[in-house]
C-alpha cells in the first residue's frame, strides 16, 4: 500500500487510494491523467528526484503507458538484482545466459 509523507499527505493518500482501489483494483485499469496529477503533487510536495512504483497496482501504469524516467518500477529493480546476483546478465528485459551458465555444486 502507498504511504505518503508531507504537508498534504491526507489528500495525497486519499487520491492514491482512489487510484489503487477505485480504479485499478475495481476495473483492472487506471486513469493516466489521475496518476500523472498524483505524481505531480508528490513531486511538488516533496521535491522528489524519483518516484518508486512499489505498489503492484501502480505497475499498471508503467506497463500500459510511457512514463518519464523519474518513475522506477520496484519489481523490475528486484528482478534485475536477483538475476545479476545469480550470475546472469539482465539486458532489455531479457535474461542473457550465453557463456554464463553456472554449475550447481
Amino acid at each position: 500500500m502507498a504511504h505518503i509523507i508531507g504537508c498534504q499527505r491526507e489528500q495525497l493518500q486519499k487520491n492514491s487510494m482512489e487510484i489503487i482501489f477505485d480504479q485499478v483494483k475495481a476495473t483492472g485499469k487506471g486513469n493516466i491523467d489521475d496518476f500523472k496529477a498524483l505524481a505531480k503533487s508528490f513531486i511538488e510536495e516533496s521535491s522528489l528526484d524519483y518516484i518508486i512504483l512499489g505498489c503492484t497496482e501502480y505497475s499498471y501504469f508503467s506497463k500500459n503507458h510511457e512514463l518519464p524516467n523519474i518513475f522506477v518500477e520496484a519489481m523490475e529493480v528486484v528482478t534485475r538484482v536477483a538475476i545479476e546476483k545469480s550470475g546472469y546478465k539482465y539486458k532489455d528485459g531479457e535474461i542473457n545466459i550465453d557463456n554464463n551458465v553456472q554449475t550447481m555444486a
